[in-house]
């Protein structure tokens, strides 16, 4: 297996970044008309370091009651289903639990919510 030691762009730092790629086996294919280097498979590639915590990327309401919040990353379930890291302006988050099996979503349970505007911390 041929690996390959990959830099990123000129300033930037090891640590400056979310995921350093440490170590990347490769092949080189030619599709539509271009070369590539690729990974074989999952395998092949191998992530280290972590040095951001994880943002809120995007929140939604997927019930009266219910708030979908999905994050830049994957969450520790034992922090991500604690009710009282959430707050809302205006409502009340009654409740947080894992959603759908994804772990960079985390629903909430909220007071009924009106129509208008949420601000989310």
């Amino acid at each position: 297996m041929a690996a390959a030691r990959l830099r990123g762009p000129a300033g930037v730092s090891p640590g400056s970044h979310p995921r350093h790629l440490v170590r990347c086996g490769w092949s080189l294919n030619y599709r539509y008309g271009r070369f590539k280097i690729e990974p074989r498979s999952a395998g092949d590639v191998e992530w280290a370091g972590d040095d951001f915590a994880p943002e809120i990327f995007y929140v939604t309401d997927i019930a009266d009651t219910s708030v979908l919040v999905t994050f830049t990353e994957a969450v520790a379930e034992t922090s991500a289903v604690v009710p009282g890291k959430y707050t809302i302006d205006g409502l009340e988050v009654r409740g947080a639990a894992a959603y759908g099996g994804r772990a960079d979503q985390v629903v909430l349970t909220v007071a009924a919510m009106s129509a208008g505007d949420y601000t989310s911390m």
